[in-house]
């Protein structure tokens, strides 16, 4: 990997004031493209880190020209992309919020909430494009039950791998990262026991058909319930 090249300073930002950009050229392993690995470092002491696909093959283009040539023009065009900073965040919390927004029209938007929030908890602060891949790797693969504090199974730990890959996105198609990683997460965990799940026993079952004959719960209740019990 090539040492960091330094860009010019910048002008101030909303939140913070960029300092200047340090990039570098790199070569990933059995990857056929060059990489950019940049820092923002902003006057805050806040240091932004990502790695981008140049787009470039190896083959196409020497070391060399990508350090010599390539670079100094992409720190320029990054430098006026930043110059002409976005108007929102680029927070989870901000696609987060939009996914659920969009997703408030699916039957099980409640679930989905619950399981976005508990997510917010951990990454909703975070710069989406700084997440990186193996924190959220541990974090699915750790998810525990909140009241019981056992192992979610596998099948939960997917719903939430889902939901992240989802907003993942919404980043995605703003363009604030250039590849959605989350689908790469192997999630571990046990399957559900199915007999962990016990169905009503006679003695509820005689409960339930006896207090649904009470007309406050309609005229129906008691007939809907024969139904579904049998």
């Amino acid at each position: 990997m090539c040492p960091l090249v330094e860009g010019a300073d910048s002008l101030p930002q909303k939140e913070d004031r960029m300092l200047k950009i340090k990039a570098s050229i790199i070569g990933r392993k059995g990857r056929k493209y060059w990489y950019v690995r940049y820092q923002v470092i902003f006057n805050t002491d806040k240091v932004k880190l990502v790695e981008v696909s140049t787009k470039v093959g190896r083959k196409e283009k020497s070391l060399d020209y990508m350090q010599e040539v390539y670079l100094p023009a992409w720190i320029e065009r990054k430098k006026e992309e930043l110059l002409t900073a976005r108007s929102h965040s680029t927070k989870f919390e901000y696609y987060a919020k939009m996914f659920l927004e969009d997703y408030r029209v699916n039957r099980d938007y409640y679930n989905m909430e619950k399981r976005v929030t508990r997510i917010l908890e951990q990454f909703g602060g975070e710069d989406i494009a700084s997440i990186k891949k193996l924190q959220l790797k541990r974090w699915i693969n750790n998810l525990v039950h909140r009241q019981t504090g056992k192992a979610l199974s596998k099948a939960t730990r997917k719903k939430y791998k889902s939901a992240i890959k989802a907003v993942f996105d919404y980043a995605l198609d703003d363009e604030v990262i250039d590849r959605n990683f989350i689908g790469d997460i192997k999630v571990t965990g046990a399957d559900r026991n199915k007999d962990d799940v016990k169905p009503f026993s006679l003695k509820e079952v005689r409960r339930l058909l006896e207090a649904s004959k009470d007309k406050q719960y309609g005229e129906l209740m008691h007939s809907y319930l024969g139904l579904v019990f049998n």
